[in-house]
């Protein structure tokens, strides 16, 4: 950028900054953040600085001030819209948790406790974590209507 630079604006933060450059880029209009890389040493040199100064060529100066203008407006969200989950055996949307993790623990504990009472406790530690294994894969969930689980 030969031309001579004109500021646009002046932030305190780097967050802001990158926002609005964010918008001037994305308008294809060249921008320069005065001070930037200084105040990311440490934000406190923003206030010997005055602050991070946004830059734009001196012809472009009004379409950047209508860009970063429009920049600050945030419009009305969407609404999320949660997916609904269809049993593939009977069409039905209501689903139940699977206790999956009630019968690991079961597991565990039978198996622990004969560990304990024959002292191999290796082996059994082994076992724990092929019954965890096997918890994990298990489905998570079931239908309320027919009892397939998915």
């Amino acid at each position: 950028m030969t031309e001579p630079l004109a500021t646009v604006a002046t932030y305190w933060s780097l967050e802001d900054c990158a926002v609005q450059r964010s918008a001037l880029d994305a308008a294809a209009i060249e921008n320069f953040a005065d001070d930037y890389f200084v105040v990311n040493l440490d934000w406190l040199y923003a206030n010997g600085l005055r602050g991070i100064k946004l830059r734009v060529p001196r012809e472009k100066l009004d379409e950047a001030t209508q860009v970063l203008g429009g920049a600050s407006e945030i419009g009305e969200p969407e609404a999320f819209e949660e997916p609904v989950s269809i049993c593939e055996a009977c069409g039905a949307t209501s689903f139940e948790p699977t206790q999956k993790w009630l019968k690991f623990v079961g597991v565990a504990v039978v198996i622990m406790g004969a560990a304990i009472a024959v002292h191999q406790v290796m082996p059994a530690f082994l076992f724990v974590l092929a019954a965890l294994l096997m918890t994990l894969m298990s489905p998570r969930r079931r239908c309320a209507d027919c009892g397939v689980e998915s």
